[in-house]
């Protein structure tokens, strides 16, 4: 609205003022006799006056409002480009905290990144003394298999394998600190720390173990070699902060654990994730112990107990296969090697000799004058007939006695050439590659189900145990509903009290988590149970029984596998 609309009003006021001014002041003479006129001219003359000044005042007064209307003009043309320039602002910094905030989730959870953009002085430089679990993981041989590949492929392996681990890692609510190559140094308990850190990282750890065999089937999809990866775990003070300069910084922690961690990494080989005593501690829940060893690191003057962990119960439940024991075949005519003892990531001249007197298929028996101490790392070199292979690395996992001079090995990395070699000779043994680690033979098992029972009954029938041996002729197929809608046949393979490895078709292979029931027969009739998967193979998966654990102990002593076991007298 335009200032002259708006005082449209007074301006007809202002003029019909000054008209009444004009034709009524004290000048003008009416005509009337000279005493009334000098009455009415002075009555006149207060009058014009006092309408005068009133007149002149509410001129003033409607110029001050049209000058203040003016001023609130500009004033609010100003705000409004204010206001533009704090909305354009405010834009800008919310697509900078974006871009902070997409860095950060690189890195951390998305809890650990709110929390330090709500409170920015947890950025400033310095550090501060906290317990914190430390996850190091490495991948087996890596550095090998990067130099016999082009750059890109390398580049692709390791993205796709990075990208898995950071997907379970952030689900834990982990904190990466450090991609070390084929390496990750995870932490919990910085930035944030919680009671149930050790638990966590531990879970963690044992999915990433879980994840390796889904990454490997696409590795072996693309034509890219399989990945082995080891993990360390320990738990102690460090030193946690911003390290570095004002331009910039990186959050980490340093101290003994952290060194101490990545020597208990190094001591695993693939598939494993060993912890320390400080870790099994703090974790305060029940864990599976497949292993222990006493080693005694460089740098450390007493000997530590390490523990092999293949499952933690409580609030994260996770669970790798059973480990089993591993048996070698011997392989027929001769096969020498030439050795180098690697300290650290460099590999000494080839000054020791032995033979492999036994293979399977993850490592080796190596028959050698030279004592080797545990869990050193070996690059080797292997003469076959006319031929000599290049590049094998491996780790001496134990079996070197003073009556005993073979070392056991688990490679680390095997060249397309070697791996050949090695099938075809395991193959001539009976080994065949997609079964089992050995060929089907007459095994005893033994099943219990300890059953709870009411205070009377008598303590003789408290635990039934019963034994049976595998037929190694007979399989059994069950169909399995995934709860997707799916119907599988499944082919049973070894089986426990709480579940059972499933082999299928691989292109029906259910994804890690899917779920599923199946039936046995149970007391004459056929008795539902719901399961989970819990662990991928190429060419099946392991399951885990969810729902009636006892009845399903009891359906197995009852004899719903009787087709596949028969009864040792």
């Amino acid at each position: 609205m335009s200032e002259s609309s708006i005082f449209q009003k007074e301006e007809e006021l202002l003029e019909f003022g000054a008209r009444f001014l004009a034709e009524y002041g004290p000048e003008v003479s009416n005509g009337e006799n000279t005493a009334e006129t000098a009455v009415c001219k002075e009555d006149r003359a207060r009058y014009y006056d006092a309408f005068q000044q009133l007149f002149t005042n509410y001129k003033k007064l409607v110029q001050q409002t049209a000058r203040l209307i003016r001023l609130s003009d500009r004033t609010q043309l100003r705000l409004d480009t204010v206001n533009k320039s704090l909305r354009e602002s405010q834009l800008q910094l919310e697509r900078r905290n974006q871009f902070i905030r997409g860095i950060f989730n690189r890195y951390m959870s998305d809890e650990v990144v709110e929390s330090i953009l709500e409170t920015p002085e947890g950025l400033q430089m310095g550090g501060e003394k906290k317990q914190v679990t430390v996850v190091m993981s490495d991948l087996r041989g890596f550095t090998a298999i990067s130099e016999t590949l082009p750059p890109e492929t390398v580049v692709t392996i390791i993205n796709q394998y990075l990208e898995k681990m950071t997907e379970i890692i952030f689900k834990y609510k982990g904190t990466i600190s450090n991609f070390m190559g084929d390496g990750i140094m995870i932490l919990f308990g910085a930035p944030i720390g919680r009671e149930d850190d050790a638990q966590r990282a531990v879970a963690c750890a044992l999915e990433m173990q879980q994840a390796m065999p889904e990454i490997n089937i696409r590795n072996e999809s693309q034509g890219y070699p399989t990945l082995n990866m080891g993990v360390g775990i320990h738990t102690g003070m460090v030193v946690a902060g911003n390290i570095g300069s004002q331009k910039r910084s990186q959050y980490t922690v340093m101290g003994r654990a952290v060194n101490l961690a990545a020597r208990i990494e190094s001591y695993s080989v693939g598939g494993q994730v060993l912890i320390s005593e400080h870790t099994r501690q703090a974790c305060s829940v029940p864990l599976r112990i497949d292993n222990t060893m006493e080693v005694t690191p460089k740098g450390i003057e007493h000997t530590l107990t390490l523990y092999q962990v293949g499952g933690i119960g409580g609030a994260y439940p996770v669970y790798l296969g059973e480990a089993k024991a591993v048996e070698y075949r011997h392989v027929s005519g001769q096969l020498p090697v030439q050795f180098a003892i690697l300290a650290g990531k460099h590999a000494g001249s080839m000054d020791y000799s032995g033979e492999f007197s036994g293979l399977s298929p993850s490592g080796a028996k190596l028959k050698t004058a030279v004592p080797l101490e545990p869990f050193s790392n070996l690059k080797l070199t292997l003469q076959w007939e006319q031929e000599t292979i290049h590049g094998i690395f491996a780790k001496v996992v134990g079996g070197e006695t003073e009556d005993n001079p073979e070392a056991e090995l688990v490679f680390t990395f095997v060249p397309p050439k070697a791996h050949s070699l090695f099938q075809t000779l395991l193959e001539e043994e009976g080994w065949k590659e997609g079964s089992a680690e050995e060929p089907p033979r007459e095994v005893s098992v033994d099943l219990c189900a300890t059953v709870e029972l009411s205070a009377g009954t008598s303590g003789n029938d408290r635990e039934a145990r019963v034994s049976f041996r595998r037929i190694s002729s007979k399989t059994v197929t069950i169909p399995i509903q995934m709860e997707n809608g799916n119907r599988i046949k499944a082919s049973v393979g070894d089986f426990s009290l709480d579940g059972m490895l499933l082999k299928m078709g691989r292109n029906k292979v259910p994804a890690m988590g899917a779920t599923g029931s199946l039936e046995l027969p149970f007391h004459g009739r056929n008795h539902p149970f719901l399961f989970e998967v819990v662990h991928q193979y190429q060419r099946g998966v392991g399951i885990r029984i969810k729902s009636d654990q006892k009845i399903y102990a009891m359906a197995l002593l009852d004899g719903a596998l009787g087709d596949f076991f028969e009864t040792v007298a």
